[in-house]
């Protein structure tokens, strides 16, 4: 029994561990054609669930499958109600292990183990490490649950199961809390299954018990999706609290019928089970397939109003809700004028989103909580700047004039400038944070934040009007600062006798990221001034 333990808890890990993996390598995996694929493919509710069809079918594991779409979702690829309905249907696919008992799938997940490790430990193609590393990630995740399977696979060979099996005979009710809590544990609703039949072979239970233990695993699988995805956080959480619901509904949902029939004698659930045709193992394979279609159905009836029961659930984060781009629109591709105004404010709004480091080392300074740190604000810049990016890369393959070409470039090349400035930006907040002296070094550092964050917001003010004046000002702020700073380091060096290495060190590094800083909104001015590349 200690192995079996042991075997578990290994099983736990690598799946928590898998997930984790996905979650980090998927957001490196977002690139343009990996992006319109998914767009496409789930662009219409009924795509969406064949996704999902073949996704539980693949991996066995709707669980799994909400765990990798949490994933998708964290790096920016998938949308929430496109997820949600993929994850419903994950479902469905599942029954293909119930229909194939026999098949062994651990073989397929070794492989794919071995090979996808390997590829990353000896970095073989390091344009696919990412994805190398994500697909390891996720057949990591498959072979902890496999391992977790396996664990529980000796169970009733064990006297005290048969004798919980012998304490739930005749009572159906007691044999879908059975089912409820097994599934709790094992984690694969399509295995209780598999194991009701070895259990009916075994003369432990009769066959409505079966199906209400099948009936009852479903109910498992939201306590199950609420212990495994308490690490995780916002929308991510959503798809897997969603995907427990759907099955608790469904599970609850057939229970209820099969009660009403015992009362009633209406034939409902168990008498249509009881009707395929073959043996026992199709008959319970069937009332599998109908549980799952039910989470299906409940999945499809839910999608319009699941998005705000799930935000009351789990609220988005901070960092979430920063890292969703306000006016790009996948519809609006197709009409290249407004998707170029809406690159555009998009980049503005990057722009005028920028002063949140500066304020966050303003705070950090002072000595109060920072609610935004410069990393979470870097993260999300750059999720929507790689959003911008992929935007506009599908942009230029749209028949485009050439004032539109034009003005695409510009937007490309203001974007570069834009990502360098997230980069030297959070190096800069992170640096003036972290020098929290109150001395003329200290001053000299708040005085940085306070021309940086002046020159940010003249350059944001200059993007917005586009008024010669207010550009002619970025210009005159943004002049070569090098002998300034060269001074200022001199003077401070100089000056303040008994002045520490490492605050002299710190105000090299921040007088040359102001020097960058400056540079880059010189630059951007420079572009708002030639007109969109058009003059």
């Amino acid at each position: 029994m200690g192995m079996l333990v042991g075997q578990f808890l290994a099983g736990l890990a690598l799946f928590f561990f898998g997930v984790a993996g996905i979650r980090s390598n998927l957001q490196q995996l977002t690139g343009r054609k990996f992006r319109r694929l998914l767009t496409r493919g789930t662009g219409h509710g009924v795509l969406a669930a064949a996704w999902g069809v073949v996704l539980g079918a693949i991996t066995q594991s709707a669980t799994a499958v909400s765990f990798i779409l949490a994933g998708l979702i964290a790096g920016g690829t998938l949308t929430v109600p496109r997820a949600l309905m993929i994850v419903g249907w994950a479902n469905v696919g599942t029954a293909v292990l119930v229909f194939l008992a026999t098949v062994d799938f651990q073989l397929a997940v070794l492989y794919v183990l071995g090979v996808t490790g390997l590829a990353v430990a000896f970095e073989i193609a390091p344009r696919l490490e990412a994805g190398f590393a994500a697909a390891f990630s996720a057949a990591l995740l498959l072979f902890g649950l496999s391992l977790m399977k396996e664990a529980f696979a000796p169970l009733p060979g064990f006297d005290w199961f048969q004798a919980a099996s012998e304490f739930v005979r005749g009572s159906e009710m007691a044999a879908a809390a059975f089912g409820m809590l097994l599934r709790t544990v094992i984690q694969s609703s399509s295995a209780i299954a598999v194991l009701a039949v070895v259990l009916s072979h075994a003369g432990l239970l009769t066959e409505p018990q079966m199906v209400m233990m099948i009936f009852g695993s479903a109910i498992g699988v939201g306590l199950s999706s609420f212990l495994l995805s308490s690490e995780l956080k916002g929308v991510p959480r959503q798809i897997v609290l969603f995907h427990g619901g759907v099955n608790s509904v469904s599970g609850l949902v057939c229970m209820g019928l099969a009660l009403v029939e015992r009362v009633t004698g209406w034939p409902l659930v168990l008498s249509w089970v009881a009707a395929v045709p073959g043996g026992l193992g199709t008959r319970l394979s069937f009332a599998y397939l109908f549980l799952m279609v039910g989470a299906g159905t409940a999945a499809v009836l839910s999608a319009r109003r699941a998005p705000a029961w799930l935000n009351r659930w789990s609220p988005p984060t901070i960092e979430q809700g920063l890292s969703q781009p306000r006016y790009l629109q996948e519809e609006a591709v197709h009409d290249p004028e407004t998707a170029l105004e809406l690159l555009e404010r998009e980049e503005l709004e990057l722009l005028a989103g920028a002063t949140a480091h500066l304020e966050a080392a303003r705070l950090a300074r002072a000595g109060s909580d920072v609610a935004l740190p410069p990393a979470v604000i870097h993260r999300a810049f750059a999720t929507i700047a790689r959003t911008a990016q992929e935007y506009g890369t599908t942009l230029a393959d749209q028949q485009l004039s050439r004032a539109a070409s034009l003005r695409l470039l510009a937007l490309e090349r203001r974007l570069g400038l834009l990502e360098a400035l997230n980069d030297n930006l959070r190096d800069f907040a992170v640096g003036a944070a972290g020098h929290r002296g109150t001395g003329a070094i200290g001053a000299l550092i708040d005085n940085l934040i306070e021309a940086t964050d002046t020159v940010l917001l003249t350059a944001v003010d200059g993007w917005k009007t586009r008024d010669a004046d207010d550009l002619a000002t970025l210009t005159a702020m943004t002049e070569d600062r090098g002998t300034l700073m060269e001074r200022i380091r001199r003077r401070a060096s100089g000056e303040h006798d008994g002045v520490a290495p490492e605050d002299e060190a710190a105000l090299f590094h921040l007088t040359s990221l102001f020097e960058r800083i400056i540079w880059l909104l010189r630059q951007i001015g420079v572009s708002l001034r030639e007109g969109d590349g058009q003059a």
